[in-house]
């Protein structure tokens, strides 16, 4: 029987857990070329709870963007939103959204201008009204409402 050798990186414990605050179980065994079980076990047995990891989807619970300086650099390295979504174990929409946060957008000119935002904002139009109107995704709304800085301002408004 042939047996297989666990990489030396999953004996560090320290690099683990610094790779885990960085980038999903699934990514990590990607990288190492092992099973998702082999991150899993070797989770387990450094003492660090995946259960509590950031990249977990808890249903109706957001999941927690990364720090800045991590998404800059997986941004750098990949280029592409897909990219980000991939490294990150998440959906494409809520990588765009992610980056949006942080001043990185897919497009450098705006796709609504603020004024038609803010009109959008003061009519009192739900996200689903400003798509139709403008023949956008709900990413795409999402992601200008943060680029002109008015997200907080359509919550509070259509939310009334």
């Amino acid at each position: 029987m042939q047996r297989f050798r666990t990489p030396a990186a999953l004996d560090d414990g320290e690099w683990l857990r610094r790779r885990f605050s960085e980038v999903s179980p699934p990514v990590i065994a990607a990288e190492l070329g092992v099973a998702r079980r082999t991150v899993y076990l070797a989770l387990e047995r450094h003492g660090i709870d995946a259960a509590r990891s950031p990249w977990l989807n808890r249903g109706h619970v957001r999941l927690t963007a990364p720090d800045e300086g991590t998404l800059r650099r997986i941004w750098e390295t990949e280029e592409t939103i897909k990219g980000v979504a991939r490294q990150l174990s998440v959906s494409v929409n809520t990588a765009a959204i992610w980056l949006a946060d942080i001043s990185i957008f897919l497009k450098d000119v705006p796709v609504i201008s603020q004024r038609d935002l803010q009109r959008a904002i003061d009519d009192r139009q739900s996200l689903k009204e400003i798509c139709r109107q403008h023949h956008v995704t709900a990413r795409t709304v999402t992601v200008e409402l943060r680029r002109h800085g008015l997200l907080e301002a359509h919550k509070k408004r259509h939310l009334r």
